[in-house]
């Protein structure tokens, strides 16, 4: 039975983007520009899983959540929450409308497939890779081309109608669609700039006037994949053992629990997620090169569920590439070690993640 995404956002830049992540998954699309629209899509047909974002026309898409949850037939789907902007108060609502988890703005093109296969029941054995959107691929292009271009004429209308009450509800929300996707699309000074501007609440023209120009004028650069880093919990007794090589996983294991630690066991990066997010442990040991998905992919599932996003995960690899200890970091992980390494050292590793 084929899985189908109904992605809901009200910006056909970032709604092009969602979608051609979606089918680089190998999964089917529906798409609404409203909350009231994804409803009547659902009343023709379910989704497996909903994609919306936050600040829609009508309906927002808290108001979406509350309404599929509520719904006897679809309360089972999935709901996940893509956001340009992340406020405490706004994932206490989100987890209150019942989202799965919320995903920030602007997605990071290479590990969001992945995400989605995980929450659709990618089988088990068929590895959770996708080539999406590729930097050189004329759809690409064709989608940077378009918001820069939209984005230029958007920032000439607002500048042009700039008097002396700007229409800041208008300039707000076009500010979060450019920080939402900029970054996506190798633009992320534009989404630095747009997400400076939409916090300020006065002397906006000449911070226009420069995103303006950037969007005249910019380069597409390639980024490295974005992540987050939250405080991990003072004090563990469970850790999460993650390696693809049985003697490895027996080794970690011996030493943690000689110290006074449980252990759980993974051999392949989907399962690491699915018994994090069911039973989240204190602290995660996680090898890189692992089947079904590998270690930077299963890092950004976790720093993007709200149950596991605190966790402290110590990444564990045979490579020594700098650009592997730096992609980590950015994904969040709290800490970092190569392959041959000494169990007590290992032990030290976590007791002082542990106690920061």
């Amino acid at each position: 039975m084929e899985k189908r995404v109904l992605a809901v956002d009200d910006n056909p830049v970032s709604l092009k983007i969602t979608v051609g992540l979606i089918h680089s998954a190998g999964f089917h699309t529906d798409t609404a520009g409203s909350a009231e629209q994804a409803l009547d899509r659902m009343a023709e047909r379910s989704p497996n899983l909903i994609l919306t974002g936050l600040r829609l026309p009508g309906m927002d898409g808290l108001a979406l959540a509350r309404a599929v949850k509520a719904h006897a037939e679809w309360k089972s789907i999935p709901v996940i929450l893509l956001t340009a902007a992340y406020w405490p108060e706004e994932e206490a609502e989100a987890v209150k409308a019942g989202c799965e988890c919320s995903i920030a703005k602007p997605v990071d093109v290479k590990l969001f497939p992945g995400m989605i296969a995980l929450y659709l029941g990618a089988p088990a054995g068929i590895p959770v890779r996708a080539e999406p959107l590729r930097t050189d691929s004329l759809p690409m292009r064709e989608l940077r081309d378009e918001f820069l271009s939209i984005g230029a004429e958007e920032c000439r209308q607002i500048l042009a109608g700039f008097g002396e009450v700007p229409d800041y509800p208008a300039i707000c929300k076009a500010l979060h669609r450019w920080a939402g996707v900029g970054g996506t699309l190798g633009f992320p000074g534009i989404t630095a700039a747009a997400r400076e501007l939409e916090v300020r609440t006065e002397d906006l023209r000449p911070g226009l006037s420069e995103l303006l120009d950037m969007f005249l004028h910019a380069t597409p650069v390639e980024l490295p994949p974005l992540g987050e880093s939250d405080a991990p919990s003072a004090k563990a007794s469970t850790i999460l053992v993650a390696d693809d090589d049985p003697l490895v996983r027996a080794a970690i294991q011996r030493s943690l629990e000689s110290n006074g630690y449980r252990c759980r066991l993974a051999g392949d990066g989907a399962t690491t997620f699915a018994l994090a997010r069911a039973e989240p442990p204190d602290a995660i040991v996680l090898d890189i090169d692992m089947p079904n998905m590998d270690g930077f992919q299963v890092l950004y599932a976790l720093r993007n569920v709200w149950a596991t996003r605190s966790i402290p995960v110590l990444l564990l690899t045979a490579s020594r590439d700098q650009a592997d200890v730096m992609r980590g970091g950015l994904l969040g992980a709290s800490d970092y070690m190569t392959k041959p390494f000494a169990p007590d050292t290992l032990v030290t590793r976590i007791e002082l993640l542990l106690a920061r």
